[in-house]
């Protein structure tokens, strides 16, 4: 190749595997993004081989050793009825970790929906949607969450669609915002030059460029769900005993707080470290996907 075709070749752009590498070539340099991926790893292969870690059945009881401190044999301590707060923490991950992720889910998937049909269509389209999620930001997100449960009933399925819904208008604002912004982009002219159908201009070009804000999102709003769900499950409204739950941990601690603080403590400490690790990496998320912070 001539130096005229290797120089013609290096000007042109980064094909999409290029830019993959360079965006976990930038998280790779956050080292707090990293360290908070670590931690959900961890936490994730905890709670996904919970049967295997924990020490005891969740559910196990031993009337003998009620309320019973830190110990070797108990590492986080017993609960009221004789069972190991560390199991029962174990356990709970496998309740939390799911509401967050599929309440993000739910108000992901549906934010997109509704965000491309406002931002792409315009007009009253935009007007319709745009007010409906304006009424629901009216409420606070737990306030709502709450009145959806209460409609719906308790339960932990009921808490991941109370949980979601209540989140759509964020992510509709989000993604209508970065519609508006990657429908004027000189590409969707051209598809639309070319006569490709609003569907497809939308399924190929828009909700790709529009991912990147929405991942971030996405990342940081699984704290939150989990943070709602934990409040919703405190207050009798979520998981249900005797499954565990960090929420109803919480809960069922607190009536135990001068006599037994470890019973709200650690899964107390479960969710700030769940919580502080997803954070983490979202900012670390955020940093690496946004040009202008490169």
């Amino acid at each position: 190749m001539s130096a005229r075709g290797r120089a013609a070749s290096s000007r042109r752009p980064a094909p999409a595997r290029g830019r993959v590498a360079i965006f976990f070539r930038l998280l790779r340099r956050n080292r707090a993004a990293v360290g908070g991926g670590i931690v959900i790893l961890a936490i994730i292969l905890l709670t996904l081989l919970a049967p295997v870690v924990a020490p005891y059945p969740y559910q196990r009881q031993d009337f003998s050793k009620y309320l019973a401190p830190p110990a070797r044999a108990h590492l986080f301590g017993t609960d009221e009825q004789g069972r190991d707060i560390l199991s029962r923490v174990i356990y709970g991950g496998r309740v939390s970790l799911p509401l967050g992720l599929i309440a993000v889910s739910i108000a992901a998937v549906f934010g997109f929906v509704f965000g491309a049909t406002a931002g792409y269509f315009g007009g009253w389209t935009d007007t319709a949607v745009m007010r409906g999620m304006d009424i629901m930001l009216a409420f606070p997100t737990i306030l709502l969450a709450l009145a959806i449960i209460t409609i719906l009933g308790p339960g932990v399925t009921n808490t991941m669609i109370a949980v979601g819904i209540s989140a759509i208008p964020v992510y509709t604002r989000v993604v209508r915002g970065t519609v508006l912004s990657v429908k004027q982009m000189e590409y969707v002219s051209a598809a639309q030059a070319v006569g490709a159908s609003r569907l497809r201009i939308i399924a190929r070009h828009i909700l790709p460029n529009s991912f990147a804000p929405v991942m971030v999102l996405a990342t940081t709003g699984t704290a939150t769900a989990i943070i709602t769900s934990a409040a919703l499950s405190f207050i009798g409204l979520g998981a249900q005993p005797p499954t565990p739950e960090w929420g109803s941990l919480l809960s069922s601690g607190r009536e135990y707080l001068r006599h037994a603080p470890w019973m709200s403590i650690f899964p107390g400490l479960a969710i700030m470290v769940a919580v502080m690790a997803i954070n983490l990496l979202g900012d670390g998320l955020r940093d690496a996907l946004d040009p202008r912070l490169r």
